[in-house]
């Protein structure tokens, strides 16, 4: 049998590692949250973020639109324009660095790395900051291109809102789960 944390080859007849002394049965029973983050949550978010990134590419939304109704495409002309295009193709590439970023993460606690909460943390953070400067180019270019009510700006600030306390609730939670075992991320 193999140390989860260091790999080091141990006696079947022992829990405890001879070179890290991580007692085996601790790491199984007390790591539930790290199972769904590492092989649930992070590859279902990676995955959804390439799926995202290849909608945003220009001209595959459009084309979506017109295969769900015909009609939406007269609606959202505007999208056919160069700077709606060129943000699209921006904010895809940066979903495909989104996903790589969720697969490394995801690595990096298989892996039991030190850095593994900084990265998690970082990660859900830097998706914030790319959720408002997206959605406030977005709204800057159809407010050039396309009538608004004030409802679309109380909707933004309502989302980014929630989206904050859903950013503090997370740093919360995972920063006071992954203090309690750092001393299992070693390598």
């Amino acid at each position: 049998m193999n140390c989860k944390i260091c790999g080091y080859e141990m006696p079947a007849e022992t829990d405890i590692c001879l070179n890290c002394g991580a007692n085996q049965r601790e790491i199984k029973s007390k790591m539930g949250w790290y199972a769904f983050l590492t092989y649930l949550y992070m590859p279902f978010l990676g995955l959804c973020a390439i799926f995202v990134g290849v909608i945003y590419m220009p001209n595959v939304a459009l084309n979506l639109l017109n295969i769900i109704d015909k009609t939406l495409i007269l609606k959202f002309t505007f999208l056919n324009l160069t700077e709606f295009k060129t943000l699209f193709l921006i904010a895809g590439l940066i979903e495909f660095a989104f996903a790589s970023y969720y697969y490394y993460v995801a690595y990096s606690l298989l892996k039991y790395k030190r850095k593994s909460l900084s990265h998690l943390c970082a990660l859900r953070v830097l998706y914030f900051v790319f959720y408002i400067a997206y959605m406030s180019a977005f709204i800057i270019l159809s407010k050039n291109n396309i009538s608004t009510s004030g409802y679309e700006l109380t909707v933004f600030f309502r989302n980014i809102a929630l989206l904050l306390v859903s950013v503090i609730i997370w740093l919360a939670i995972n920063i006071k789960y992954f203090k309690n075992r750092k001393h299992l991320f070693i390598n």
